[in-house]
């Protein structure tokens, strides 16, 4: 479907969740499978406040992405130009 923001059931192939994650977070220890991942942590997320807050039930992200996944699967609402409703309404 061209638009929908819908997405893969899987984010990653199911045979990668056992690669081991040599890669780990000083501040609170999460583990990571990639140094860029680890990169990404500590600069928007380890420590710090959400920046994103769904209108709706009041959930909060600390990514655009996992904030935009939210409203998507969870209130059925897409981002395009303005939060809409996959449904028109």
């Amino acid at each position: 479907m061209e638009g929908s923001c819908s997405r893969s059931k899987y984010s990653s192939p199911p045979d990668q969740d056992f690669l081991p994650k040599p890669y780990s977070c000083h501040k609170c220890g999460r583990l990571y499978k990639h140094n860029s991942s680890l990169k990404r942590h500590l600069d928007v997320e380890c420590g710090k406040p959400h920046r994103y807050i769904c209108s709706i039930c009041e959930k909060g992200f600390k990514q655009k992405t996992n904030f935009q996944r939210h409203n998507s699967t969870v209130h059925g609402r897409c981002w395009k130009w303005g939060w809409k409703r996959e449904d028109g309404l």
